[in-house]
């Protein structure tokens, strides 16, 4: 037997009887403190909006963080061009100088962590490959250029070979 009932702050709720054992499934239970109505549900079958999601900690200090790398890297490269009167090596140096404090900023970031760690753990993996041999390498290499030439020499024989029947077909040959 299924029983349906409403409550003071309840929006529905379902009871199961099973002999003695009572077992009470909580469809939906929301106070209008902490669900937002946008006025378009049914009140009832108690349909609510739910609230929407908060920014991350540390989200907008994140952003402005990423911005001012962004910012110096623009900086770096306009930098480069603006002192074109300068040595190569002294703009080059500079500019160098000014990418390492972009990059240095945006790691502080979760982003910039986030990408750091696959950095690492990338590096991690290649470690782990196990390379081929240079004599392998070089079988391999050998064998695919032979494997071109032959596709190669194959479809030269076809195209030949249909020219000549087109020729042939259209009385020019």
């Amino acid at each position: 037997m299924v029983e349906h009932t409403l409550g003071k702050g309840e929006v529905g709720s379902s009871s199961l009887l099973l002999g003695s054992t009572r077992l009470q499934l909580l469809i939906l239970q929301a106070s209008s403190s902490t669900w937002q109505s946008s006025g378009l549900q049914n009140r009832r079958l108690g349909v609510r909006v739910p609230p929407g999601l908060p920014f991350p900690a540390g989200y907008i200090v994140d952003s402005i963080r990423l911005s001012a790398s962004i910012g110096l890297l623009i900086v770096a490269i306009a930098g480069f061009y603006w002192y074109a009167d300068q040595a190569v090596w002294i703009r080059l140096l500079g500019m160098l100088a000014v990418i390492g404090l972009a990059i240095w900023i945006a790691v502080q970031t979760e982003p910039g962590r986030h990408l750091w760690r696959f950095a690492i753990q990338s590096q991690t993996e290649v470690r782990k490959v196990v390379w081929p041999t240079r004599q392998e390498t070089t079988q391999t290499l050998l064998l695919i250029a032979l494997v071109v030439l032959v596709t190669a020499l194959f479809l030269w024989a076809v195209d030949s070979l249909l020219s000549m029947l087109v020729l042939y077909a259209t009385g020019q040959g």
